[in-house]
């Protein structure tokens, strides 16, 4: 049962939160007011969203195509991955609700 909390959503969100907090310092300190809240978005997700990111391989082009291919990768993995951190906090708080409200092996999440 403590396992179960401890793995399914003390874990994740203490993970997520040392994350976003480096990401917050970065994006403070980098980028004016108007373009931090979307810079600080994607930049929070992408270590999240690489593994689930479409991975586009320029075949022919310049230098300057692979370089916007490989920013346009980092741009989609920042986006997913902002996305996944909130199923993130959604699945660690639901986890936290049945562990603590429910009778143990009622709900397998």
């Amino acid at each position: 049962m403590i396992r179960k909390v401890l793995t399914g959503t003390v874990a994740p969100i203490i993970i997520t939160a040392v994350w976003l907090g480096i990401a917050y310092a970065i994006s403070s300190s980098i980028f004016l007011e108007a373009e931090f809240i979307i810079k600080f978005w994607i930049l929070g997700g992408i270590p999240f969203g690489w593994k689930y990111s479409v991975h586009l391989i320029p075949l022919r082009g310049g230098f300057a195509m692979i370089v916007g291919v490989v920013i346009l990768d980092i741009l989609m993995a920042g986006i997913i991955g902002s996305v996944m951190i909130a199923f993130t906090i959604i699945k660690a708080v639901i986890n936290l609700i049945s562990a603590l409200f429910l009778q143990p092996g009622a709900v397998t999440v």
